[in-house]
């Protein structure tokens, strides 16, 4: 009885905690502990997609997204290089990029493209709504005021 019972318990728990194991990259890169927003910048992040009436997914890191098209090609994962057409916006703001980007190395890319850029296959499309701890932070990029919140619409078109 003692035997059955110890074996039973030992398959349970293989059982338990194969399901709670994360889905593997393969590239050690954990996106909810790795960079995140603090509390006052998803708060002001809400607001601002609340006042524009944009509706979007809050992701663990404090960037919200919203999948245009799934895509149905390769997954990517956020050590993948990758192809994407891209256009940027200060939120409220200006367009400060529009452009295509060929083997863009995700590990080198802002925190929430890493991060939230997996949401979608090859040939999928995604807003992304990003705070300043996201995107640019206190130092800003190029036109890109320093502490901005951003929108970007990316497709993504290939895996390299």
């Amino acid at each position: 009885m003692k035997k059955t019972l110890g074996a039973a318990l030992a398959l349970l728990l293989i059982a338990t905690t194969s399901c709670l194991k994360q889905k593997e990259t393969g590239c050690n890169y954990d996106e909810c502990r790795t960079t995140f927003a603090p509390q006052n910048e998803l708060d002001f992040l809400d607001t601002l997609l609340t006042n524009q009436g944009i509706s979007a997914t809050e992701h663990c890191t404090g960037g919200f997204f919203r999948v245009v098209a799934a895509g149905t090609g390769a997954e990517i994962d956020p050590c993948s290089n990758v192809n994407v057409v891209s256009k940027g916006w200060v939120i409220g703001g200006n367009r400060f990029d529009s452009s295509v980007y060929n083997n863009v190395d995700l590990k080198l890319v802002i925190p929430g493209w890493r991060a939230l850029l997996p949401k979608i296959k090859v040939g999928g499309e995604i807003d992304l709504y990003l705070p300043p701890t996201m995107a640019y932070g206190a130092s800003g990029y190029q036109n890109v005021p320093a502490n901005s919140y951003l929108h970007f619409n990316v497709k993504l078109t290939g895996k390299n």
